[in-house]
């Protein structure tokens, strides 16, 4: 064989091998059974007064993250332990 032929059939493989990796090995993009996601947010991260927080909209079924969200800072809590007099 010669060197184009070759690499013709090494880059349909790689696009064969790309698009059973998307698609998995049951053939269908959706990994839920039925096809119909049923969701709930999560909060993955909580948010404090010094860092951002994550939620995300997971599927209960199939566990899917479909999006994500931030959560905005909290207040701070401060909290004193000195005495008062």
């Amino acid at each position: 064989m010669n060197i184009v032929k070759t690499k013709k059939i090494v880059l349909l493989s790689l696009v064969i091998l790309m698009f059973l990796t998307l698609v998995g090995c049951g053939g269908s993009v959706q990994k839920c059974p039925d096809g119909n996601h049923t969701t709930e947010w999560i909060v993955s991260i909580e948010p404090t007064c010094t860092s951002l927080g994550l939620k995300e909209l997971k599927c209960t079924k199939c566990k899917e993250v479909l999006t994500s969200a931030k959560l905005e800072y909290i207040d701070h809590n401060i909290v004193s332990d000195a005495k008062k007099e």
